[in-house]
């Protein structure tokens, strides 16, 4: 029999606020832990009487909060009396039976697992982490690549929506400080024979970024995170018993930065062959249009059917432009954290995403300047009919997925301008009648005729038509 472990349920929240730390705390009340920790590296008075409301322990604890939940959460391992950690950030909310996992952990009839990563569902369906209303970035790692790996016991460990066993934590010294912790966390343990497993259904919501800059910053503190394991003592390329599916999963996000550099480096070659009428290959020109046209079906027909629809057609073009900033800076320094206050404008996305604009541009004036050829022969080196018209195709090919990126981004930024949209309901508050003004994903605004006077608890009832 599969003996139920004892599981002490952390929430490290130092970057989050009462209301997040209740949206997960009002959920995880219930699920059964021995103790709930709230883990915070500054004390704040709102934070412990949200914690105290929900009967969780509110401490503070010496972690730099520049090392993220991590920290806090290898901080507080070292404490406990529990046989499994679970991990939720503030904010996420656990899913009831996301502790029954734990099972998974115990199981003497199955093989060492250390950790058992849950999939994450999205409360915010029009993220920036949706590339399409029903279509989001982590799809493939939730239903296809996640799953996938942990048949192996290499599954990623993401870190929130995780339960870990400490002794196996206790075996390789804990969480390692400093950039992608549950990442090189995870190879210790491969190498110390212990697996990560997968768990889908999703037993985690949580809410993704929601503007560009945070966006943005995530993606860009991974990536340099990863990056940087390749030159650490926690290396894929060192020898060992990492196992090679593990081996190879971390190599792709440990170069995944390199995207950035192939790509810029691709529309400076295409730039400067508009410009000088000189094609890099000698190749004809019908072998080098059939080799690009082949690879470009078969990668794309490749990626869709291997991803069992959580990739579309454009998707790894459209993600990839949007990270080639990000990408590129990460091969040499973290993202910049970004700047409170930055208005949602329309253009404001041209400045976030500086060298996808200068690429366009670049890109453009190149192409319009080889098109005045056929006016001007003389303006340009000249260029043999066919290789002026293949360049000039694969320059508008080039063009056409970045203004899709940016007029996306910039759409959806009139769109979402806030995330307020005005109602005219019918309400009651403790029997008060009163009516709606806005509806947010988080709440509702309400027009009431006076003001409630010392009440803790509000019920509120809406008809909603």
């Amino acid at each position: 029999d599969v003996v139920a472990p004892s599981v002490e349920l952390l929430v490290p929240a130092s970057t989050a606020g009462p209301d997040e730390l209740a949206r997960t705390l009002a959920v995880a009340d219930g699920t059964g832990a021995v103790a709930i920790r709230v883990l915070d590296t500054t004390h704040r008075g709102l934070m412990a009487r949200e914690a105290a409301r929900f009967g969780a322990r509110y401490e503070v604890l010496d972690a730099d909060g520049a090392d993220g939940p991590a920290a806090l959460v290898e901080l507080a391992r070292r404490s406990t009396r529990a046989d499994v950690l679970g991990w939720i950030d503030a904010g996420d909310v656990p899913v009831p039976g996301f502790l029954d996992l734990a099972r998974r952990l115990t199981d003497a009839d199955g093989p060492r697992v250390a950790v058992v990563q849950s999939s994450v569902d999205l409360l915010n369906r029009d993220s920036l982490l949706h590339l399409v209303p029903d279509r989001d970035e982590r799809a493939l790692e939730n239903d296809v690549a996640g799953p996938s790996l942990g048949r192996d016991g290499a599954a990623p460990w993401e870190g929130s929506g995780s339960l870990a066993r400490v002794d196996a934590l206790d075996a390789v010294g804990g969480l390692p400080v400093g950039g992608a912790p549950t990442h090189r966390a995870a190879m210790r343990l491969a190498r110390d024979g212990w697996d990560v497993v997968w768990s889908r259904p999703p037993t985690v919501r949580t809410v993704a970024p929601d503007t560009l800059d945070d966006y943005l910053h995530q993606a860009g503190e991974r990536s340099h995170a990863d990056w940087l394991t390749l030159f650490g003592s926690d290396t894929p390329l060192r020898p060992g018993r990492l196992g090679p599916r593990r081996g190879v999963a971390q190599l792709s996000a440990s170069t995944a930065v390199l995207d950035g550099a192939v790509r810029i480096t691709y529309l400076c070659v295409l730039v400067a062959v508009l410009l000088t009428g000189r094609l890099p290959v000698s190749a004809p020109l019908a072998v080098v249009t059939a080799a690009f046209l082949a690879q470009l079906l078969l990668r794309t027909a490749g990626s869709v059917a291997l991803s069992r629809g959580t990739v579309g057609a454009g998707d790894a073009t459209r993600q990839g432009l949007r990270l080639m900033g990000v990408h590129l800076t990460g091969i040499l320094r973290p993202p910049r954290r970004p700047a409170p206050g930055h208005g949602p404008t329309r253009f404001a996305v041209l400045g976030r995403l500086p060298l996808l604009t200068v690429a366009l541009l670049a890109v453009d004036v190149a192409l319009v300047a080889r098109g005045l050829t056929f006016v001007w022969p003389d303006l340009l080196p000249a260029f043999s009919d066919a290789g002026r018209f293949l360049v000039m195709a694969a320059a508008v090919w080039a063009i056409v997925p970045m203004v899709d990126v940016l007029q996306v981004l910039a759409g959806r930024v009139q769109r979402r301008h806030d995330h307020r949209a005005g109602s005219d309901l019918v309400a009651e508050v403790d029997g008060q009648p009163c009516r709606t003004v806005d509806l947010t994903p988080h709440g509702v605004g309400l027009l009431l005729p006076g003001r409630l006077e010392g009440v803790h608890d509000v019920r509120i009832r809406l008809d909603v038509p």
